[in-house]
């Protein structure tokens, strides 16, 4: 219910004020608040000398993260558990993410930022009409992923309204949220998660695969090396898999 709510934060910040740093939160969780556990210096059961989050730390995930998994059979940077498998989708990624590479699509980003401001005062009529500025931050949000990974804008800032791709594209976070509370969720996610959501996600991804596949533009965006790592699979089918899987990550 905390997760749904969406006031889970609060609720563990009140549960750290009274009880402390450490808090269990389930059967086999933990939750610390504290800077100092992040370098590994009250994990010492597990004698880490590097971050947590670091390259060659032994924590691994919650199981809870393969609640994200569209296919078992495949991993994304957001779901990855595995160790050495995170290192080889950083090692395909990572060129996307380079300075070059950002400042090449830097202008994206500013003609969309261009394009929100003009949308802002016509659909806020010159000032006359008040906008959830939330709302419209998302579009612009959405709109310069769209350019950056798949080749076109989703024109959400164009049409004023939040187009039912994107929506299927956040709607199961919540359900991926519970399973990060409550790990042993994840096994039941096929169950938890409805069908036409699930479903939804799918062709969310799988449109905007093939939205950038057809685009011939030459464009060095995120997605040209998620493709080049996609291009080493063995199979058409593995190229799909890896394709989908990691546009998650976007």
């Amino acid at each position: 219910m905390l997760v749904k709510s969406g006031k889970r934060h609060k609720h563990l910040k009140e549960l750290h004020e009274k009880y402390g740093d450490f808090v269990r939160v389930g059967p086999n969780a933990v939750s610390i608040c504290n800077v100092d556990a992040q370098r590994g210096k009250f994990i010492l059961q597990q004698n880490l000398s590097s971050d947590i989050y670091g390259p060659s730390s032994s924590v691994i995930k919650s199981p809870g993260y393969d609640a994200f998994k569209e296919n078992a059979a495949y991993s994304s940077l957001n779901n990855v558990r595995d160790h050495s498998v995170h290192r080889q989708l950083m090692k395909s990624m990572g060129p996307g993410f380079s300075h070059q590479t950002l400042a090449k699509l830097e202008f994206l980003v500013a003609q969309n930022a261009v394009y929100f401001c003009e949308s802002v005062l016509k659909f806020g009529r010159n000032g006359e009409q008040a906008l959830n500025l939330t709302t419209w931050t998302s579009f612009f949000t959405y709109d310069v992923m769209g350019d950056l990974c798949f080749g076109e804008s989703y024109d959400l800032m164009k049409n004023g309204n939040m187009a039912s791709l994107v929506l299927f594209a956040t709607a199961p976070l919540k359900l991926a949220g519970l399973a990060l509370a409550s790990p042993f969720l994840a096994k039941f996610n096929a169950i938890i998660s409805p069908k036409s959501l699930r479903e939804g996600l799918a062709l969310f991804r799988k449109a905007g695969i093939d939205t950038r596949l057809a685009n011939n533009s030459g464009r060095k965006d995120f997605m040209h090396f998620m493709i080049a790592y996609a291009d080493l699979a063995e199979t058409k089918k593995d190229r799909r898999g890896r394709l989908q899987s990691n546009t998650e990550t976007l």
